[in-house]
Order: structure tokens, then C-alpha cells, then sequence
């Protein structure tokens, strides 16, 4: 699950928790959060995937997610 973040420390306990139990990752893509998204976000969610994006514009949080997926070998 790719989230996009802008300052969204209040509003992703609620989003995080809510996350059905199926998502085995999560990404917060964070573009330039000047409140405490990114340490929300691995507080409630450890195993968070953390992209820093600086480009402004909706789109970029969106590039990661549109790369070939990560291959892991059993």
C-alpha cells in the first residue's frame, strides 16, 4: 500500500490502523512533512517503508509504486 504524505501526523493513526490485514507493506511516501509524519508512521507501524520525495506535485508519491516489483528469494 503506496501512502502519500504531507504533514499527516493526525491523520494516520487512523488511516494506519484501519489498514486491512492483508497489506503485508506499507509505504509512506513523504513529501517534505515539516510535523512528525514519518515518526508517526513507524511508531504505529514498524515495518513501515519510509520514501522521502522532495519533487513538489501530486504525482511523485506515486513513482515508487510504478517501479518493477522487489523480488525476494524464499
Amino acid at each position: 500500500m503506496v501512502i502519500p504524505t504531507l504533514n499527516e501526523e493526525k491523520n494516520l493513526p487512523w488511516v494506519l490502523r484501519r489498514m486491512p490485514s492483508y497489506v503485508d507493506e506499507v509505504v509512506i511516501v513523504d513529501g517534505r512533512s515539516q510535523d512528525n509524519t514519518v515518526e508517526v508512521a513507524k511508531a504505529l507501524r514498524p515495518d513501515v517503508v519510509v520514501v522521502n520525495e522532495s519533487r513538489k506535485g501530486k504525482g511523485w508519491p506515486f513513482a515508487p509504486a510504478l517501479q518493477p516489483p522487489r523480488v525476494t528469494s524464499s
